[in-house]
């Protein structure tokens, strides 16, 4: 009997000393313009004009570390929220950072995920979610599109007068939109510290056409329309292009 009692017991401590050691990875989102922190409701320059943000967000889904051809998925959607961090130059600085604990420690190389919410999600409906969900959000539903709205870039630019009256607003969805980005690069996960990454979402990149010119806001300044693809369609490819990242 106590010959199985020692068994058990190194079985047992045995097993303690193998459970998976884990790790916290923080995601550090920062919005800018043109190299500078993007602070909303200040002027920035735009083409031959000037624009000023006041709110820009969207989904994060299928968020996972990559190693190779194996993924460990980190979450499955979130949200990022420039609209309630960017108002001063602190905000901005610090950024919007959405914190995951148990990341199993180790190295991978490349971090994944996608603007906007996934096909599968996209066919359920705020109502479908608790309140604390971040697809609860009754504001980033369009009943008419059946979908989600992905992303929302809003705010006002100088007329001719030299006012900001004239506002712009895009917003994106619709499964066709939902676009994935991936980052390749060495990160490690380990359970002394966090492990941040940060990233860049450069404004500036996220309204200009693939030809480097700037999207004409002034005589296209709202469309989120998805009978309408071409502006929508620059839009969630810029996201793409207008995020970087930096350890």
């Amino acid at each position: 009997m106590k010959y199985n009692f020692l068994l058990l017991l190194s079985a047992v401590l045995l097993c303690i000393g193998c459970e998976d050691k884990t790790g916290t990875l923080e995601l550090k989102f920062l919005g800018s313009y043109d190299g500078a922190p993007l602070i909303l409701g200040e002027m920035v320059e735009y083409d031959d004009y000037q624009l000023q943000f006041f709110e820009s967000d969207f989904y994060i889904s299928e968020i996972s570390l990559t190693e190779g051809s194996s993924i460990t998925e980190v979450k499955d959607i979130d949200f990022v929220d420039f609209t309630n961090t960017n108002f001063s130059l602190e905000g901005a600085e610090n950024g919007f950072s959405l914190v995951y604990n148990n990341i199993e420690t180790g190295n991978y190389d490349g971090l994944r995920f996608g603007i906007g919410v996934p096909p599968v999600e996209n066919m359920t409906k705020p109502s479908d979610y608790n309140s604390d969900h971040v697809l609860s959000k009754p504001g980033y539903y369009w009943q008419a599109w059946d979908s989600y709205i992905f992303a929302k870039l809003a705010g006002k630019y100088k007329d001719e007068a030299g006012t900001f009256d004239d506002g712009f607003l895009f917003h994106t969805g619709t499964d066709d939109l939902f676009r994935t980005r991936e980052g390749n690069f060495n990160i490690s996960i380990n359970e002394e510290s966090t492990t941040i990454i940060e990233i860049i979402i450069d404004h500036e990149k996220l309204l200009k056409l693939q030809n480097g010119d700037f999207y004409d806001i002034q005589n296209n300044s709202t469309n989120h329309d998805p009978t309408d693809p071409v502006p929508l369609q620059m839009l969630v490819n810029n996201y793409s292009d207008a995020i970087s990242f930096q350890q």
